[in-house]
């Protein structure tokens, strides 16, 4: 699946695509939880200092992977394991779902 971003997370609900997709409020929120996933993936990495290439080594994939999933095109599962594989607890990972 696409990721449909327009840079914030929260915001996707008003792009365009998103009519043009015909996406329902359900399939939209899915989509921003896997963006701000990704962006708190990001920055945990960053945190840490790790390059990309790095973080695919102690995730145990591929750089391109990481890549991937930092801009959220991952499944939630993926994504929250990797981020608590670098890291983060489960609360870090529940603020970055809520929002």
């Amino acid at each position: 699946m696409t990721v449909i971003r327009d840079r914030a997370p929260g915001k996707i609900s008003s792009s365009p695509a998103v009519k043009w997709l015909d996406l329902t409020p359900e399939e939209v929120a899915v989509i921003d939880m896997k963006i701000r996933l990704g962006d708190e993936l990001r920055a945990r990495r960053r945190k840490k200092r790790l390059s990309q290439e790095r973080a695919a080594e102690i995730l145990e994939t591929s750089q391109g992977r990481v890549s991937k999933m930092e801009r959220g095109q991952a499944t939630l599962d993926q994504l929250a394991r990797s981020l608590l594989a670098l890291g983060g607890s489960p609360e870090e990972v529940g603020k970055a779902i809520s929002g």
